[in-house]
């Protein structure tokens, strides 16, 4: 008895479907009795009763008392909303069973659904430790696809990817670029045994292109002392992201976000940061040498003791950027912004195409060297 019992209160709806029936058994059997106890006789005994004793039957019924031909009728109608009642109950407690085993199939796609995604990651890693360089590829992009379905995974893959690019990246190279001739504003040239491995430029370029908005305020991509020499990371999304001691040579950031990244004691010479947004960034040490700042936002950025030897610095925005003690010597700066600029003990010897006025607007003292054409305020 108890077993059944915990069955019904396992499945509420199928009991409620058991005691519709029930009820509707016995509103359809009061109907039933009416009618036999009712209409029934009277119909059959006006086959065998004569016509004189049918009218005295007739009679005797329309003497019942009014009260009980009200109670009678109450009855009926009774009856009849009872049935209707029924009626609403069996189509709601069918919609909702119906809503029930509709819920128990979607919970059980999601959790093959969840298996299925659980095994497509597992290959993907499995595919990116191969020592087969397609096989890495195929592991990176398998990797990107599930963080692009799947928000609860995505950062676990961006760190995985940030990992890798760390870990997998080449070690100490010797390089040793080429000293700009002239203003050009490109990346200077990486020799083919310095260039990025396919595969941690393909977990660049992924996490480069990432979504996110699927990121909590706490997560920062993290690639602090890797090589990444002649990478392309045009466009790359990399806010805030960790690029302390990195080596990024030639490397191509051109419109690439680094708002209030990391890139403290960074290696960028030479590399092409046109139109690339550094704003709040910390560059403290970081070495700038022959780097393209063309049209770069600069504003708040901390460039404290940082090498900017011959950068192109070409409408700039430097406004309220901290460059104490930072060594701009030779560095182009046309038309930058230096309103606010703290230029306090900064070496501007040889800086090409810097007028009074830019001077007037930054902060400069004792210390500060200024070009020969130049004549302090």
């Amino acid at each position: 008895m108890k077993l059944k019992v915990n069955q019904a209160k396992n499945h509420p709806l199928r009991f409620k479907m058991v005691v519709f029936l029930i009820y509707s058994g016995l509103v359809y059997l009061g109907i039933a009795s009416l009618y036999w106890f009712v209409v029934f006789p009277i119909n059959f005994l006006d086959g065998f009763l004569e016509e004189s004793q049918l009218n005295k039957l007739f009679f005797l019924l329309n003497q019942v008392d009014e009260k009980d031909r009200i109670v009678f009728y109450i009855a009926v109608l009774i009856m009849a909303i009872g049935l209707v009642i029924l009626l609403k109950i069996y189509y709601l407690s069918k919609r909702s069973f119906d809503l029930e085993k509709t819920g128990i199939s979607d919970k059980k796609a999601i959790c093959s659904e969840d298996r299925q995604m659980i095994q497509c990651l597992n290959n993907a890693l499995e595919w990116l430790s191969s020592d087969q360089i397609a096989l890495r590829l195929g592991g990176i992009y398998a990797l990107e696809r599930i963080a692009k379905v799947s928000a609860q995974d995505h950062w676990k893959i961006m760190e995985i990817l940030s990992t890798f690019v760390r870990y997998q990246s080449p070690g100490k190279i010797h390089v040793e670029m080429q000293k700009q001739i002239n203003d050009s504003c490109s990346p200077l040239p990486i020799t083919e045994d310095q260039k990025l491995p396919i595969d941690i430029q393909g977990a660049l370029t992924v996490i480069g292109r990432r979504d996110s908005s699927k990121e909590l305020e706490d997560d920062k991509i993290d690639l602090r002392h890797a090589t990444l020499i002649g990478a392309n990371l045009t466009e790359a999304n990399l806010q805030e992201a960790y690029l302390n001691g990195s080596k990024l040579q030639g490397a191509d950031l051109n419109q690439a976000n680094l708002k209030g990244a990391y890139v403290i004691g960074a290696n960028l010479e030479g590399a092409d940061c046109n139109q690339a947004n550094l704003q709040g960034a910390y560059l403290i040490k970081a070495n700038l040498t022959d780097a393209c700042l063309s049209d770069a936002n600069l504003e708040g950025a901390f460039l404290r003791s940082a090498k900017l030897e011959q950068a192109i610095l070409w409408n700039a925005n430097l406004q309220r950027a901290s460059l104490i003690q930072a060594n701009l010597q030779e560095a182009n700066l046309e038309g930058a912004n230096l309103h606010g600029t703290d230029l306090r003990g900064a070496n501007l010897q040889g800086a090409k195409n810097l007028t009074k006025k830019q001077i007037e607007l930054a902060q400069i003292d004792s210390e500060t060297i200024l070009p020969y054409y130049l004549i302090r305020a």
